[in-house]
């Protein structure tokens, strides 16, 4: 009860706040959700887009977060810094971290082992990683295409570790992405078909 009392005095105090700061002058007691969603959605629109401000707008701060349409995702096809320390940290926070840079983007899988079988066309699996207990580090889950991960049959799936080998950015590299833009270290895209 006391987290409740506490939770309301700090709305409270903070719509009370917002009201002497902003141009409009109402009372405390004045104040409702629709007023406090409205201040919020104003003040969003404020720092995400300047001077666009519509103080009579239906929209919902959270809508302002979503993903712009035209928006391309940027694939980095190379090891960085925070990567050095993220691949041999078995923390989920940086799995995360490795799931939001590989998650999703195609490759070509080719077996080194196996010479005679012909590079296939894989996507990096978008919701977990697997630790090599071996290697100490993060791998990524290479599915082919028109399959799905199966954790109980692991035959057609290929563990990528992610290190300064490059070889997992180069087998990046060689796919065309959807929605997504591939750039070297210099900054560079780079041109699937001439990787």
């Amino acid at each position: 009860m006391q987290s409740v009392i506490h939770g309301a005095h700090c709305m409270s105090t903070a719509l009370a706040k917002t009201a002497m700061e902003s141009e409009h002058h109402w009372g405390a007691a004045d104040l409702d959700d629709t007023d406090f969603n409205k201040e919020i959605s104003r003040y969003m629109e404020s720092t995400l887009i300047p001077d666009m401000i519509d103080t009579n707008s239906t929209v919902n701060a959270v809508d302002l977060f979503k993903e712009k349409p035209n928006t391309k995702r940027v694939f980095k096809a190379y090891m960085e810094e925070w990567e050095m320390e993220a691949v041999k940290d078995k923390n989920y926070k940086f799995m995360y971290k490795l799931l939001n840079k590989y998650g999703g983007l195609h490759m070509l899988d080719a077996e080194p082992e196996n010479s005679q079988v012909e590079p296939y066309p894989c996507y990096i699996y978008d919701k977990e990683m697997q630790w090599d207990r071996e290697e100490n580090e993060w791998c990524a889950i290479a599915i082919p295409k028109g399959q799905q991960f199966n954790p109980k049959n692991m035959d057609n799936i290929t563990l990528w570790c992610i290190n300064e080998n490059e070889s997992l950015h180069t087998f990046i590299s060689f796919m065309d992405q959807e929605d997504c833009i591939i750039v070297d270290p210099q900054g560079r895209e780079v041109d699937p078909n001439t990787a």
